[in-house]
């Protein structure tokens, strides 16, 4: 595998290592590993925050007040219920079972019982509005 230079750190990462950039048709290689370019973003995004706080909070009011968020937030929650998918069964121990996530972490045997569980229950209730 080809192998690049990172300008920030000084490491040699393989390429896959380093983000992409579209420009004019044509893709580029950054010339800073991801990690780097993560961490030089994350203290862009901090530092407006930092400056931005009033206007910041006035959207957030503003906009997980909506209707329409309301609404796609209902219909992620619906799917990820019927996937069953790992962090909502992780949810479903915290809250249920109160179980911290040190636990879960240590004993992943959890998550399938509890996604038997589930699906076990599910299959009753059908069962019982069936007849």
């Amino acid at each position: 595998m080809e192998s690049k230079i990172c300008r920030k750190c000084n490491q040699t990462k393989e390429l896959s290592a380093f983000g992409k950039n579209y420009s004019r048709g044509v893709i580029y290689i950054r010339n800073i590993c991801l990690d780097c370019y993560r961490e030089a973003k994350n203290a862009t995004n901090r530092a407006y925050m930092a400056r931005n706080r009033d206007k910041q909070k006035v959207w957030q009011e503003r906009h997980f007040k909506t209707e329409k968020y309301r609404q796609t937030t209902i219909k992620r929650r619906a799917k990820y219920r019927n996937e069953m998918a790992e962090h909502f069964l992780k949810g479903e121990l915290k809250r249920v079972n109160k179980f911290d996530e040190q636990t879960i972490k240590n004993n992943p045997e959890l998550l399938e019982f509890k996604k038997a569980q589930l699906t076990l229950k599910r299959t009753l209730r059908e069962l019982k509005n069936n007849q």
